[in-house]
């Protein structure tokens, strides 16, 4: 159990490190930015290999008894949805209350780029837009992203406060001027699955 626990520690300093990087952007210190994104990225890294590790040390230790009374267990509100990635897609992890189960939405990272596009070109700082000004989003092309792949990416742009709910009125930019960086950088610092 000594791996999980260090798996448990490399997951809170990445937490840390992500409030780091977002402070950092808000206060236009890019150098230090950059250094802890690399810092983020390192121990990224360690805890998805921690994490493959963990898997089957926990494998070995627990009962199927008690891991079906763990699976089964009510989840915690607060523990979704969660954000990885897999390859250039976002995957967007749920709790389904009717089935009570995980459930996951997918979106190419370039939608969310899309997005963060939108927002810059319609928004600012202080413009609130609603999901009707920002869906659908349209490639140069003139081709439509899935609204539903979209409101993947809004829901990962809102839980990494690049983006602020302004209640049923709808999302303001937390700061124009570090948007495409900062989801340059949240993109990096998910974890891979």
């Amino acid at each position: 159990m000594a791996t999980k626990k260090a798996f448990d520690i490399l997951k809170r300093c990445e937490q840390d490190l992500r409030a780091a990087m977002q402070q950092a952007a808000q206060d236009g210190d890019y150098d230090r930015l950059l250094q802890i994104t690399r810092w983020a990225q390192s121990v990224a890294g360690m805890a998805n290999e921690a994490r493959v590790t963990t898997g089957s040390e926990v494998a070995r230790s627990v009962s199927v008894a008690s891991a079906k009374k763990a699976h089964s267990e009510k989840r915690n509100k607060g523990d979704y949805p969660r954000f990885a990635r897999r390859g250039d897609l976002l995957i967007k992890i749920g709790w389904s209350k009717k089935e009570k189960k995980e459930y996951q939405h997918k979106s190419p990272v370039q939608v969310a780029e899309l997005l963060c596009n939108v927002l810059l070109r319609i928004g600012g700082k202080s413009k609130i837009l609603s999901t009707d000004d920002l869906f659908p989003l349209r490639e140069k092309d003139g081709s439509e992203a899935p609204v539903s792949q979209s409101y993947v990416c809004l829901a990962w742009l809102k839980a990494e406060e690049l983006i602020i709910q302004e209640g049923r009125l709808g999302y303001r930019i937390t700061d124009p001027s570090t948007l495409a960086d900062a989801l340059q950088s949240s993109w990096r610092a998910l974890s891979e699955v």
